[in-house]
């Protein structure tokens, strides 16, 4: 009998395991001895054994009444209650191999009630919450899962082959974007063939569009290790969300349903609304209106007034196509440090623009270009720059304490930041081996502040000069710029 079982079978409400102390063990002994007395169901021998798992499991139980472990003791205190903690951060705690074997042993078969519960119900958000613990279920516990969720992606499949409402009927679960983060949790990889014909599937099909777009919006949830693959993940949730497909959120700490998406009432646009408003998003008219920034810009730049100036450089329009300009390398150095990435060879390197194998746009020893940068961290960086009028990315490389300088009408920085530089070759979605530059250490506050866009409010006065100091405060890069 385990110790879950036993725990049961004598009314032992868990909380009162929180400590297990030798005397706390002692006083539940002496208080199951006396209830045994009068209750013949009661077993001396089990009592035993039970004070004996007690004593035996205690730094692992322990353990378990941690902080970070609430949502998975919820499931194991009641086994009929679906738990939500998506709003719950699990860290990755110092625990010993041998906690994995506790629950394990004792709450394997309770746990695999509580995962059969979810995909009966089709409860994709309350088995999410179970998989962010996997780092301390069971390999047999996972596999269960993993056989499951293929079997639900076959049946997905098979029904999106089906016509009209049969493959609405059939394809529930690929409308919740959380059937796609369970994916994640089992090593995405091994799914993403079958992910590839879903998405093909859907995106042939016309006589349901709003079901597909519902469909797409959620198939970005999952991470795969094909660029390309995804890339059209992205494109398509894109399109879904211009649509008005949204996911369905819930008030936090509170079991409100499995998860999945909606559309968004939009109220209806007059005709020559929706035509401008259509207008606005061709990224042709955006690309006119800003080359035709740049003329005004040459033509009148001595003539403008810094108010002016200010005015133009803060579209939002603007700061959104800086910000996405360096999209595809940022995709690619995080694909680099992901979990996927299959590395061939690596070479450390000095760190220089040179070594790096970037564009080569710094320029070297120029002390007359307007704005100065500093690096006053203790990380080498990657600066990937863009400026007003340049539809390129620009790149440069800071040691600690090092200071360059760059054209004027800075627009924006990105920030790749790191230390221990090297090239590697690795594979990529094709088979083909490519080589680009990288950190080794690369923390995950670096991945943070890489992930994060520095937007500048760019200077135009003339015969100006600007300085701007990169600095870390509470393990974010800031930029602070001086006026020369």
């Amino acid at each position: 009998m385990t110790l879950s079982e036993q725990i049961a079978k004598f009314n032992i409400p868990i909380e009162r395991l929180r400590d297990l102390a030798d005397d706390r063990i002692i006083l539940i002994e002496e208080k199951l001895k006396a209830k045994a007395a009068l209750n013949e169901n009661f077993n001396q021998k089990e009592i035993s054994q039970l004070i004996f798992l007690l004593k035996k499991e205690k730094e692992n139980v322990a353990v378990l009444f941690q902080k970070e472990f609430e949502p998975l003791l919820r499931v194991l205190k009641n086994d009929t209650e679906l738990v939500r903690g998506n709003n719950h951060k699990v860290k990755l705690l110092d625990f010993e191999d041998d906690f994995i074997r506790f629950i394990s042993e004792n709450f394997d078969n309770k746990l695999r009630r509580y995962v059969e519960r979810c995909f009966f119900t089709g409860n994709y958000f309350a088995l999410h919450s179970l998989l962010k613990f996997a780092f301390v279920l069971s390999s047999a516990l996972l596999e269960f899962i993993y056989q499951k969720m293929t079997n639900v992606l076959n049946v997905l499949i098979e029904g999106a082959h089906k016509e009209s409402e049969q493959f609405k009927m059939n394809t529930i679960p690929a409308t919740n974007p959380f059937f796609y983060r369970c994916l994640n949790k089992l090593y995405p990889v091994r799914f993403e063939a079958s992910i590839t014909i879903l998405l093909n599937l859907v995106i042939k099909k016309t006589e349901n569009e709003n079901w597909c777009l519902r469909i797409l919006y959620a198939l970005e949830k999952f991470n795969a290790e094909n660029f390309n693959t995804q890339q059209l993940l992205n494109k398509n949730r894109g399109r879904a969300y211009k649509a008005g497909v949204r996911e369905i959120h819930y008030p936090k700490d509170k079991v409100d349903g499995p998860g999945g998406v909606k559309f968004e009432q939009k109220k209806k646009k007059k005709e020559w609304e929706k035509t401008l408003a259509l207008l606005k998003l061709s990224p042709l008219f955006i690309l006119v209106i800003y080359v035709v920034a740049v003329i005004i810009l040459v033509q009148y730049a001595k003539g403008i007034s810094s108010e002016n100036s200010e005015k133009m450089f803060s579209s939002p329009d603007l700061e959104r196509a800086m910000t996405h300009l360096d999209k595809t390398k940022v995709d690619l150095l995080n694909f680099l440090h992901s979990d996927t990435v299959n590395i061939i060879a690596q070479e450390d390197i000095i760190f220089n623009i040179e070594n790096s194998g970037f564009p080569f746009s710094q320029i070297q020893n120029e002390t007359e270009l307007p704005i100065e940068i500093k690096n006053e961290t203790q990380f080498s960086l990657v600066l990937i720059a863009h400026h007003f009028g340049d539809f390129t990315s620009k790149f440069h490389c800071l040691s600690p304490g090092q200071s360059i300088r760059v054209p004027s009408l800075l627009m924006g920085i990105r920030v790749y930041a790191g230390s221990a530089p090297q090239m590697i070759k690795y594979l990529n979605f094709e088979g083909d081996t490519l080589s680009h530059f990288r950190f080794n250490n690369f923390s995950a506050e670096n991945e943070q502040n890489f992930n994060s866009y520095h937007h500048i409010t760019t200077v135009n006065k003339r015969y100006s000069k600007t300085k701007i100091r990169i600095v870390l405060e509470n393990s974010s890069f800031v930029l602070k710029k001086e006026e020369l």
